[in-house]
């Protein structure tokens, strides 16, 4: 089993449709790239979920020889709607017998379920722990206030977060600082994107300069700079493409000047707006799970935690993610955030203005 101290800052995201998992088909490419990344040098911490591909992504990880899976970190999720005492160790043992291995080196709650209590959690974890079936507990998507209860609970055992982080998506910096102070990897998912980011003409002349500089990729400059924002950060990009792999594994090998990374700092930021929830285009023909206000107050599709339950921690003052809007024809769209547009309507009101990002 692999010591802390020798993970990689380069991992691999073996693992997407998280949203609408019966569409998620995984190729002889996927297979390909997983095999190449887990013999490869220059990184050993393979992510992974029990609801990739509705068990996909963690078989396709068990055929895996059992000595390159030794050689490997393997990180995987329990579903939110899982999260209760007997729910989450039926999924760690599902994970197990999928991954076909005994211990699992990371098990994290994939997103918050705010109906089911934090202790309960933690009891599910130490159950499993002491029976070594896993080795440390870690959090994704969760609220600071959540990752300080957690790891005054779990101490040492406590040693990952996990979150979005790219160009566009710089959110956890109160994070960042926690993480640091108290020794817990930041692992980053999605660096590039989800592969789809969508430059500016100044932006992407301002990468291509710099990529020319260093004789590499635009999105390796882009990983490198980002892995300069802590030590503590581990980026785990998905892709099925080998020779964007290759690029990815091969990101670190040289160092940003600073004036590079300021250019970066400066071009890079965010992007936000304040809109009315109502004057937000909810359209998605494919997540059927709510499509209108009725279907958020009778909670269809039976969601856990459901909009209610996060509207009333949006009362309390938590902090989530941002909603994440697209401009198509002079329009906003949600790209990201369904579930918390919703518990938004739910808390404030369709005329109430919410900071939202634009990607």
């Amino acid at each position: 089993m692999i010591n802390l101290r020798y993970l990689k800052k380069i991992g691999y995201g073996f693992g997407y449709g998280g949203a609408l998992p019966e569409e998620v088909k995984y190729t002889k490419q996927h297979k390909q790239a997983l095999k190449f990344f887990a013999y490869s040098i220059k990184g050993n911490l393979i992510d992974t979920a029990n609801s990739y591909g509705r068990g996909a992504s963690e078989r396709i990880i068990g055929k895996l020889s059992s000595k390159i899976k030794k050689k490997n970190f393997i990180s995987s999720k329990v579903d939110q709607e899982k999260l209760k005492f007997n729910d989450f160790i039926n999924s760690v043992k599902n994970s197990l017998d999928n991954l076909q291995i005994k211990t699992l080196d990371l098990i994290q709650p994939h997103w918050p379920n705010y109906d089911v209590k934090n202790d309960e959690i933690i009891s599910a974890f130490k159950f499993l722990k002491k029976r070594k079936k896993v080795r440390y507990f870690g959090l994704s998507n969760y609220d600071l206030k959540e990752i300080k209860y957690f790891k005054k609970k779990l101490k040492n055992s406590f040693k990952f977060i996990q979150e979005e982080f790219s160009l566009r998506d710089r959110e956890i910096n109160d994070k960042i600082s926690f993480c640091e102070k108290n020794n817990i990897k930041i692992l980053c998912y999605s660096p590039l994107g989800e592969g789809n980011i969508r430059f500016l003409k100044k932006e992407k002349k301002l990468l291509s300069e710099i990529a020319k500089k260093y004789k590499i990729s635009k999105y390796q400059i882009i990983l490198n700079y980002l892995s300069t924002k802590s030590k503590n950060i581990i980026l785990i990009p998905h892709t099925k493409n080998i020779n964007h792999l290759k690029d990815n594994l091969n990101s670190l090998d040289f160092k940003l000047s600073r004036e590079d990374t300021y250019k970066i700092d400066q071009f890079f930021k965010p992007k936000y707006l304040k809109i009315r929830l109502r004057d937000v285009n909810y359209l998605d023909k494919k997540y059927k799970k709510i499509k209108s206000l009725d279907d958020a107050i009778k909670n269809k599709g039976k969601l856990s935690p459901s909009p209610k339950a996060i509207a009333l921690k949006l009362k309390n003052g938590y902090r989530f993610k941002s909603i994440k809007l697209k401009l198509i024809n002079k329009k906003y769209y949600i790209k990201q955030g369904r579930l918390r547009y919703w518990a938004h309507v739910l808390a404030f009101g369709w005329n109430k203005k919410i900071k939202m990002m634009l990607v």
